[in-house]
């Protein structure tokens, strides 16, 4: 089956069946990668596999277990791409403008070898806005949800062409961003996720 091509109703049909075909497991999958915003201007997802790192990447943090590939044995379908921000600590007003000034020039590029970029987004188009205002800092809902705890925060942009992964091809997502704020600096994590149809053997 060329999953490729595989409709919606297609994948809930085969879920509902179970999740055995003929070419082995077929599951609705995530992978995801975290990254701390530091003072960096770039940064590769899914280039430091769990277990690897300084600090050392843990399994809430990413649950690839290879750098920059996945198992030769799997392939997967992306569907769909997310950016989550999750802030360690409440956000001030003043945080908050400096996140949507971030975001406002952040840039995102799904590469793999040997291919042009397949995937290129902004940071606006990721979390699925394409207006950022900062409007007035006093009134509470101006912002992203994450004025008053700790919060996590995810968009997943769904692909109007899904994307093959192949077992053992380098892949990663680019960031790149003209400049982070000091303020947002060591308070907010990314968690990049692709989404989709994973094949793997029984």
């Amino acid at each position: 089956m060329d999953f490729s091509k595989i409709t919606a109703q297609e994948v809930l049909g085969m879920i509902q069946s179970g999740t055995s075909g003929d070419n082995g497991l077929i599951l609705k999958w995530d992978y995801f990668d975290t990254y701390t915003l530091g003072s960096d201007l770039e940064y590769d997802f899914f280039q430091i596999p769990q277990g690897q790192g300084t600090p050392q990447k843990r399994p809430w943090d990413t649950n690839n277990r290879l750098a920059g590939v996945i198992p030769a044995v799997q392939k997967m379908f992306v569907t769909s791409i997310g950016l989550g921000i999750i802030a360690i600590a409440a956000l001030t007003p003043e945080q908050q403008k400096d996140l949507f000034t971030w975001i406002s020039s952040s840039f995102f590029a799904f590469d793999i070898q040997n291919k042009a970029n397949v995937l290129e987004l902004t940071g606006e188009k990721l979390i699925g806005s394409d207006i950022l205002l900062a409007g007035d800092n006093t009134v509470n809902g101006n912002y992203l949800p994450i004025t008053n705890n700790p919060h996590f925060y995810e968009i997943s942009n769904k692909l109007e062409n899904s994307i093959q992964l192949a077992g053992n091809t380098p892949f990663k997502i680019c960031a790149s961003w003209a400049s982070v704020p000091d303020s947002i600096q060591d308070v907010i994590k990314l968690r990049v996720t692709l989404r989709g149809i994973l094949v793997r053997p029984t």
